[in-house]
């Protein structure tokens, strides 16, 4: 059974004015509508369902194949576009510097929003009623789920080792991640500057956008807010060019 000629995109499903709150769902979707690669939204609620256990994965158009990983599923569809990739004319140097810049995005300051929403209390409040109600559910199921994945959470945050730290430590790590990438972008519309964005925006915009559109006033989002207003325009007009129905929406 095939896919109706597209990919099938599985994704966490969204709230606060994105469509996923997944930073990694998000990265994946911006880098498909970057790209103008045909494809569909299945929203799913629980990972354990996916191939790797983890969210997001995509199916391909055969309606079989299946490919786990949002950094997975970009090399494959780069190599697939060949010359039409989105990094097809970067060079080498510049194919450096946006692993680098990934690495920071994901493998540190994605752990700071990981404890700003699931430890912190002011955002485990609002992670709590987010996932209770995109899952369904019931009320007097959710408060021994949740703080079981809670729990299991604050395990990762430990193993990975920022979660050891005090939190004054942890957000101090998270706005110097925040000022080297702002210090890195200048005032460029796009990453690498050009007519056209690559994928380091897909992945800038799905964790900048994710801090900037949480309802409530946690560090790193006042910090960007307050110091680095390059990242907060570039974030938003990522946001405007490729989300125009997300931007209606939030307008009514």
């Amino acid at each position: 059974m095939t896919n109706g000629g597209c990919i099938e995109l599985v994704s966490f499903p969204g709230g606060w004015g994105i469509v996923s709150n997944s930073p990694f769902c998000l990265k994946l979707d911006a880098y498909l509508r970057m790209s103008g690669i045909p494809y569909k939204m299945r929203l799913c609620g629980d990972p354990r369902t996916a191939p790797k256990g983890k969210l997001p994965y995509i199916v391909l158009e055969n309606g079989t194949d299946m490919i786990a990983d949002s950094g997975e599923c970009i090399d494959f569809l780069e190599e697939r576009s060949g010359a039409q990739g989105l990094d097809a004319n970067l060079t080498e140097d510049q194919k450096a510097d946006a692993l680098c810049v990934r690495r920071t995005v994901e493998e540190h300051l994605y752990w700071v929003m990981v404890y700003s929403r699931w430890v912190d209390p002011q955002g485990w409040n609002h992670m709590y009623n987010l996932v209770k109600e995109s899952a369904g559910l019931p009320w007097f199921i959710a408060p021994f789920i949740l703080p079981r994945i809670q729990k299991k959470v604050i395990g990762e945050l430990h193993g990975h080792g920022i979660g050891r730290h005090d939190p004054d430590v942890i957000y101090r790590m998270g706005r110097k991640d925040v000022d080297a990438i702002s210090a890195k972008l200048g005032q460029r519309k796009f990453y690498f500057g050009g007519s056209k964005p690559t994928t380091i925006d897909a992945c800038l915009y799905g964790t900048l956008i994710g801090f900037l559109k949480c309802p409530w006033d946690n560090v790193i989002k006042s910090h960007l807010l307050e110091n680095h207003t390059n990242l907060v325009a570039y974030a938003n007009a990522l946001h405007e060019m490729y989300y125009p129905s997300m931007q209606d929406s939030e307008k009514k």
